[in-house]
């Protein structure tokens, strides 16, 4: 017969024992943390609420009184814990400490042939040169503005040195009187009307006038062998065109020697009706030596050279990519001063050498295998004014990005209006018009004709040149 079970029976009824610290889940450490304590003390709890085997279990006073232990266990480790303002004084002590130690490995240090410390050497060095921040690139509607602004400006060149000369010492005061004498004394009685606003010189000799609106601008470009002439006998006009991209020409059939080529363009794209074309040259220069190179074409009307935008050229039976052509979307360097945004036939600045940075043509350059003599006139740097590596041609570079990203599709067109002398664009321009009412016309003059201005916010320049060509409808 077995024998009987010492002991009072464990029946299913009563709370689990306290695990020891193995069983529980408690490190075997001898100094238990906190978090293992709290962690412990919250297991105990949840096995009496809800026991593994689903019963509810009782609880006595055995189970209380250890759980109270550990309670008193974990407020003591608490209690012993460091407060947060020591910690903060004890970091501020060992920061003072390594301040200290660093000082005198530093003035330990042995000294160069001068006697200074290598400490002094680097606290005295020249803080690295970073390359200036680029500009932020200009939106759409700013280069817009900006184009509206340029065509309200005439250039006047002078084509006389003496002349240029004379007006070397004139404030631009003295020179808007000048000009507005000049139109107010001339005997054409629309122009005796006109005043300019501001006239300057500008590095080239050539006088820049600007009017009001562009209207008038253009008005004094048509008739200005009628007030020139008050300025200097030789005086003229340049003439503002409007530059398109040509892609895809083909090199061999394009002769931009030939004068009859500008009259075969004009004869094959019968869809550009009073297409005039003032100038004809490669994009680089130069005929290139590939089979198909890209042209800038000059057109002398805006809203010509946005039909081309839109429709391209046709020529020798295939219609050719065009796009607005922007002066500021290619990388221009002079190879007179080194500088860039300008060329040598614009330069006014005096020579240097691109090699050596020194004051003579690049071309005679005695240095120009001694690469211990390579410095950049523009950063310094020991290297060609030319080089990819450049600071301020990355800085050049990265202008000519953001100008590609961020141009215009189309040329600006001057408007007339009735109240005003310009609107902007018709395709930037044109906004959804409110029905007519006596205070409020429905239509605006321009080029002296009434024309019904569109709601169509999107119109193309084809529809633009309809509406000019078809007021009526």
């Amino acid at each position: 017969m077995p024998p009987k079970p010492s002991g009072k029976k464990h029946t299913s009824t009563e709370a689990p024992a306290m695990a020891s610290s193995a069983s529980s889940g408690l490190p075997t450490q001898s100094t238990p943390t906190p978090s293992d304590i709290a962690n412990h003390i919250l297991k105990v709890l949840d096995d009496i609420i809800t026991p593994p085997n689903g019963k509810r279990a009782s609880i006595t006073v055995t189970h209380i009184q250890e759980v109270r232990t550990k309670v008193q266990t974990l407020a003591e480790l608490l209690a012993a814990q460091p407060s947060t303002t020591d910690l903060m004084h004890a970091i501020q002590a060992t920061k003072k400490e390594v301040n200290v130690k660093t000082e005198e490995i530093l003035h330990a240090l042995p000294r160069n042939s001068k006697g200074d410390t290598w400490a002094s050497i680097a606290a005295a060095a020249a803080p690295k040169t970073t390359v200036p921040a680029t500009p932020r690139p200009q939106s759409v509607e700013q280069k817009s503005a900006e184009a509206i602004r340029r065509s309200k400006d005439i250039i006047v060149k002078l084509n006389d040195p003496d002349t240029i000369k004379e007006y070397r010492d004139k404030t631009p005061i003295t020179i808007l009187g000048k000009v507005n004498s000049a139109l107010a004394t001339c005997g054409h009685s629309q122009i005796q009307t006109c005043r300019a606003l501001a006239a300057k010189q500008l590095r080239s000799g050539d006088i820049c006038i600007s009017f009001a609106s562009d209207a008038q601008a253009m008005n004094l470009r048509n008739q200005q062998s009628q007030w020139t002439a008050a300025l200097s006998p030789k005086a003229t006009v340049n003439r503002q065109t409007y530059g398109v991209l040509v892609h895809g020409v083909h090199t061999e059939t394009f002769n931009l020697q030939d004068p009859e080529t500008i009259g075969k363009i004009i004869r094959q794209n019968t869809n550009i009706h009073g297409l005039e074309i003032s100038r004809l040259t490669w994009l680089n220069g130069a005929k290139p030596k590939k089979t198909e190179a890209s042209v800038i074409m000059e057109i002398t009307d805006p809203l010509m050279a946005n039909i081309a935008i839109d429709e391209g050229i046709f020529w020798n039976a295939e219609r050719l990519a065009v796009e607005r052509y922007d002066p500021a979307c290619r990388l221009r360097q002079c190879f007179k001063c080194q500088a860039y945004s300008h060329i040598g036939p614009q330069c006014h600045s005096g020579e240097k050498c691109g090699w050596c940075a020194g004051p003579h043509n690049t071309r005679s350059c005695q240095d120009t295998k001694d690469e211990t003599k390579r410095r950049c006139s523009n950063c310094s740097g020991p290297h060609a004014a030319w080089s990819k590596s450049c600071e301020v041609r990355l800085k050049e570079v990265r202008k000519v990005q953001d100008a590609r990203e961020n141009r215009a599709r189309y040329h600006h067109v001057p408007v007339f209006a009735p109240k005003q002398t310009y609107t902007q664009p018709l395709a930037t321009q044109v906004q959804p018009q409110a029905p007519a009412t006596s205070s409020q016309p429905a239509t605006s003059k321009a080029a002296g004709k009434r024309v019904r201005t569109s709601s169509n916010s999107t119109a193309s320049p084809s529809q633009q040149l309809a509406i000019l060509m078809h007021p009526e409808r």
